[in-house]
């Protein structure tokens, strides 16, 4: 009988233990899914703060690096396109080396309210993509990677504009006319 009474109160600290041990892990596991929900709707409302404190995708990595002050096209404005608020200007034949770098002469004119992105497309499929660069900036060359065989390319020139201040995306615009790759 004694043994059948410890046998009792073993068991039922045991499950006691259990019962305590259940608790514990539930309570740990509902702790880390608020903790996981609060940083989810934190990064939600507060991400572009978050990442400047954080020093993450900040200015530094939006921009292109090659990106120069200053205007690039002799003539000035009068190549505008008509695309309403955005003036872009490309060089309308682009010379590639053999290695990649192309003189691809992008501005982002100075009147422009929006940073600028070019992207390169042939047959709708991306070939070049420049980094971002504020109004008044241009950059005279860059490297088109993989480089493309010798011969000449018919590209489309698509431009994103970009909020001077959240870096999002608020549109895009495509270039009127073809651009011709010329590979050397």
């Amino acid at each position: 009988m004694a043994n059948s009474r410890r046998s009792q109160e073993g068991g039922r600290r045991s499950r006691r233990r259990q019962q305590s041990s259940s608790k514990v892990l539930i309570t740990v596991l509902v702790v880390i899914l608020v903790v996981l929900l609060l940083v989810g709707a934190g990064a939600f409302f507060f991400g572009d703060q978050i990442r400047d404190i954080l020093g993450v995708g900040t200015s530094k990595e939006f921009y292109d690096p090659a990106a120069v002050t200053g205007q690039y096209h002799e003539n000035g404005y009068s190549d505008k396109i008509d695309t309403g608020s955005l003036f872009p200007l490309i060089n309308k034949e682009i010379q590639v080396s053999s290695t990649g770098e192309a003189e691809i002469g992008f501005e982002n004119v100075a009147a422009n309210p929006y940073d600028l992105q070019l992207v390169l497309l042939q047959n709708g499929k991306e070939v070049f993509s420049s980094g971002v660069i504020r109004p008044g900036q241009y950059v005279e060359k860059a490297t088109i990677t993989p480089a493309p065989a010798a011969g000449t390319y018919t590209v489309n020139a698509r431009f994103i504009a970009y909020d001077q201040d959240s870096h999002k995306a608020v549109g895009k615009v495509d270039y009127p006319d073809p651009v011709k790759l010329i590979v050397k």
